[in-house]
């Protein structure tokens, strides 16, 4: 019996029919069919397809049917090319036809010719005449002459050694102060050459220390802008002394006042300083120790001269300390044969670069020495140059001249002189440092 009536007298199916389509799956939609139908495009009641929104949107996104701005854009360029392609390739056959505008192999033999006339294998010119330049020659301040002939008219260059004489007003030698029982000043040409003198024996030094003056009738205020150096003669004694001697000068607007002065010290010592609390921003102090005996360990061999820098620095207050050691490579004597020192500095700002030389017979065929690279000062009003030297030694002699200023001719004008130093000079500068000074008191 395969009907089974229940108790309320419905029909109920029994087991084998239930199993019967639970087992056929035609007539039954499986999960991935139900998916698939449900994503597409179904007709509405009034007889109208209307499509799911995944089906617009890749719809819409499709560039082939629908090209966006940017393609517009580049197929109205594309176009526009195409045109002017055509029209670029007709003027371009018409200028190529145009022969009056090329050279020939011929005139560019010839043009060739000319240039190798007037440049030779070496890269220098040579004219068979003159060569006039209305505007000038344009020869950079740095670069230094490699011969012995001039690049401007002779009877300028005569006028021009008589206004560089004129702006190098001079110094005398005025008056003297000497710390120490064995220091002396003789004046062999008075105002003009004197000899400074320490009488202790090289086996026994004893510190002495002579404060030279200078009288500057010729120079006056340099209101700000004027001084740009000096040139000192010096000879540092005579040849086979063995002691040390130090110079010490300062620059810029400077109390003595505010600062310690050690007489009659140790070498090492500064002579002049600035005292704690102080601060000179418009100075620099400077002293120069000249070794007088060779040191065979270092490289090259030669006499140490030390140049010591102290500067104010108003960010933190404080003065540091530059110091630049250098080395006379001498082979034959030792830096006796001094012939001068100079301090150059470019121009007054004191980002302008400055530097101090010396004239020597020591370095054999380099006469013009370079032994420190230095802070260019800004003067300001009132401020008449170097006015005074500080001879220090244990014993020995140094001669010292009148002192010559080197004066700009115009408010912020460079200083040729410096440029002149810097384009004949050998620097023998071996190492630097800096550090803080801290005062003596």
């Amino acid at each position: 019996m395969n009907k089974i009536t229940s108790t309320d007298r419905s029909l109920a199916a029994s087991q084998n029919e239930l199993n019967g389509p639970m087992e056929n799956g035609s007539p039954h939609v499986t999960a991935e069919e139900c998916t698939a139908w449900n994503g597409q495009a179904s007709m509405n009641i009034e007889g109208n397809l209307s499509a799911t929104q995944d089906g617009l949107d890749e719809h819409a996104g499709n560039k082939a049917v629908y090209p966006t701005e940017e393609d517009t854009a580049r197929a109205a360029k594309a176009n526009t090319y195409a045109v002017d392609s055509k029209s670029a390739m007709a003027a371009s056959n018409t200028y190529v036809g145009h022969t009056s505008i090329y050279i020939t192999d011929e005139e560019r033999k010839m043009w060739n010719a000319k240039q190798d006339a007037l440049v030779n294998a070496s890269g220098n010119m040579d004219f068979a005449g003159n060569l006039t330049a209305r505007g000038g020659i344009d020869i950079p301040l740095d670069v230094s002459p490699i011969t012995s002939t001039s690049g401007i008219n002779r009877l300028l260059a005569s006028g021009l050694s008589v206004v560089s004489e004129a702006f190098s007003p001079q110094s005398y030698l005025s008056s003297f102060k000497t710390y120490g029982d064995n220091v002396s000043v003789q004046q062999p040409v008075p105002g003009m050459c004197w000899q400074l003198f320490n009488s202790a024996s090289p086996l026994a030094p004893v510190p002495g220390t002579v404060e030279v003056n200078y009288l500057s009738p010729f120079v006056g205020v340099n209101n700000y802008s004027g001084w740009r150096g000096f040139l000192l003669p010096v000879m540092l004694g005579t040849n086979g002394e063995r002691t040390p001697r130090k110079l010490t000068f300062y620059v810029g607007s400077l109390s003595l006042s505010e600062c310690v002065v050690s007489t009659a010290a140790d070498i090492d010592t500064f002579t002049v300083s600035p005292k704690n609390g102080t601060g000179f921003p418009f100075a620099r102090i400077f002293d120069v120790t000249f070794y007088m005996i060779k040191d065979s360990t270092l490289s090259p061999e030669g006499y140490p001269v030390r140049v010591r820098e102290l500067i104010y620095d108003k960010e933190s207050a404080r003065y540091m300390l530059h110091t630049t050691v250098s080395v006379i490579p001498s082979f034959n004597t030792n830096p006796s044969c001094n012939m001068f020192i100079s301090y150059q500095q470019a121009n007054l700002s004191a980002a302008n670069p400055a530097g101090l030389w010396i004239g020597s017979n020591g370095y054999d065929g380099q006469r013009l020495l370079r032994i420190a690279d230095l802070h260019a000062v800004r003067d300001t009003f009132g401020y008449m140059g170097r006015n005074n030297i500080y001879w220090d030694c244990g014993a020995g002699m140094i001669y010292l001249g009148a002192l010559r200023h080197i004066v700009a001719p115009g408010n912020s004008q460079p200083n040729g002189a410096y440029y002149a130093f810097k384009s004949l000079e050998t620097r023998l500068i071996q190492s630097t440092s800096t550090e803080e000074f801290i005062p003596y008191e």
